[in-house]
């Protein structure tokens, strides 16, 4: 069960009724799983009830959905399994303003609308530093920062993400194809789950991307 204001209710129905992650492969061998953009929670719950061994570090960093976050995380009861963790994913400590829209959906620090908050910055080292063991998935939603997050990477770092999905975020030259280049030069086999325009003025195109070490794929669950 998962609560927020209605305005700010798209990326749930995106994670339970249009099924944004519903990927065929084995969740119930993930015991490390880092959401970076939780939003609210659906991906952290989404993954709970399909991984029943996982440990999930979320991190959010516009303060009302973290709240929102935390107090979804006690709703289920899921204190034991899910870490919240208020803070943006940068390519290096320290704080970062962002903008959030007013249904509060896509914070942003590239966005030039919105209320401005302050967030601190975590690196994705520092995430992984959480972790009593070696990282299983990675998702990435993170509202454009995931350029310069996954630039800033050294090869150790790439080389403990196994598999990751993630939202890519075109514009200004950064394309998807870009984006699948970086990944597949470190070491990943990526593919396209979705693409198509964006609905945001700082933001050209979206992508939902697949990618892990070897060739083998998840599939999607068939419509219907």
């Amino acid at each position: 069960m998962l609560e927020t204001e209605a305005g700010n209710a798209s990326p749930v129905i995106e994670v339970f009724a249009y099924g944004e992650y519903d990927l065929v492969f084995d969740w119930s061998g993930l015991r490390r799983v880092l959401d970076v953009g939780a939003h609210v929670g659906s991906f952290a719950l989404w993954t709970c009830e399909r991984a029943p061994y996982a440990h999930v570090i979320s991190a959010e960093p516009e303060p009302r959905n973290f709240s929102d976050l935390a107090s979804n995380i006690e709703r289920n009861g899921l204190g034991d399994r899910v870490e919240a963790v208020n803070a943006a994913l940068g390519s290096e400590p320290g704080t970062v303003t962002l903008h959030v829209p007013m249904n509060r959906e896509s914070g942003s620090a590239l966005a030039t609308g919105g209320d401005s908050v302050e967030a601190v910055v975590i690196s994705l080292p520092e995430l992984l530093e959480r972790f009593d063991g070696p990282l299983d998935l990675l998702k990435l939603d993170c509202e454009g920062a995931e350029w310069a997050v996954l630039d800033a990477l050294d090869a150790g770092t790439w080389a403990k993400i196994p598999q990751l999905v993630m939202e890519c975020h075109a514009s200004a030259g950064r394309t998807v194809e870009a984006m699948i280049d970086l990944l597949a030069l470190h070491g990943l086999t990526p593919t396209i789950l979705s693409r198509g325009p964006s609905h945001v003025t700082w933001c050209d195109e979206v992508a939902m991307i697949w990618a892990q070490r070897g060739s083998a794929f998840p599939d999607r669950v068939a419509d219907g």
